[in-house]
């Protein structure tokens, strides 16, 4: 598929990753997320900087809650990644 420089995108990624902003709520995060794989993507992963933790959503499976002692991992997707929660979150 072409990159989409500018303009709606017409195709959804596989793996759709977000991060909590300040300016989001978790109820429009989730709604992105249903968005997302309701149109084409396998997999999200929402991540709240705020609560150290990673909400991981696959098509026709129930979300996945992963905190800073959990490992999230590519799944079918990436196969062989791996990596820890706390690390995906710096410490200040």
């Amino acid at each position: 598929m072409p990159i989409v420089g500018k303009g709606v995108v017409t195709h959804m990624p596989d793996l759709a990753v977000e991060i909590k902003s300040p300016d989001d709520t978790y109820t429009e995060l989730r709604l992105k997320a249903a968005y997302y794989l309701a149109n084409g993507s396998e997999t999200v992963w929402l991540g709240y900087p705020e609560k150290r933790m990673v909400e991981v959503s696959r098509k026709g499976s129930d979300v996945e809650i992963l905190l800073e002692s959990d490992t999230i991992d590519g799944g079918d997707l990436l196969p062989g990644f791996s990596l820890p929660v706390r690390d995906i979150f710096p410490t200040e």
